[in-house]
């Protein structure tokens, strides 16, 4: 894509930067996605405080609402978590320039559009898991996180030569 093809970055993009990527993060709900830490301790205080609930409830009345919010932890940890992310990336968009990255989202309305520059001193490092992603860290200690990228190895690389100020030729695997 040459900057004449970049339709809609008119105002985002300098003179000599060019659009090298764009694309849309895996969306699908993944319950398993959580480590089996966190799903076990959403088992544990979602289960956990029912019984007592349900025995006590006829006792104490209202009273064992005091358990309701170790309930509401346990199914944030079981289900929300997930729930959450997979909202959050179907309403993000990535985009690899050749001296940028940048992270639109549009939540609840609110649009945000994140850069990050990607230099020579910029760390980029592969996230672990089935839907990893990428992590551009700077030197100063902040960072991006680039998950459940479609064609990951392919974005790495691109990523690589544009950091080393190689010559990039725009990936054609965007997605929707």
């Amino acid at each position: 894509m040459t900057h004449a093809d970049a339709a809609g970055w008119d105002d985002i993009l300098t003179e000599d930067e060019e659009l090298l990527w764009h694309g849309r993060p895996d969306t699908t709900f993944d319950f398993w996605g959580e480590g089996p830490v966190e799903l076990g301790f959403g088992m544990t205080l979602t289960g956990g405080p029912l019984a007592p609930m349900g025995m006590l409830a006829p006792l104490i009345g209202f009273k064992v609402l005091v358990f309701l919010p170790l309930v509401l932890v346990g199914l944030w940890l079981l289900v929300g978590k997930a729930l959450w992310r997979s909202y959050r990336l179907g309403h993000s968009w990535y985009s690899i320039t050749s001296k940028r990255v940048f992270v639109a989202r549009d939540l609840f309305g609110r649009r945000r559009l994140l850069e990050f520059p990607v230099t020579r001193t910029t760390e980029i490092s592969e996230t672990g898991g089935l839907h990893g992603g990428l992590l551009l860290t700077a030197p100063e200690g902040y960072g991006l996180l680039l998950e459940r990228l479609p064609a990951r190895q392919e974005i790495l690389t691109l990523l690589w030569r544009v950091q080393n100020g190689a010559r990039c030729t725009p990936l054609s695997t965007t997605s929707a």
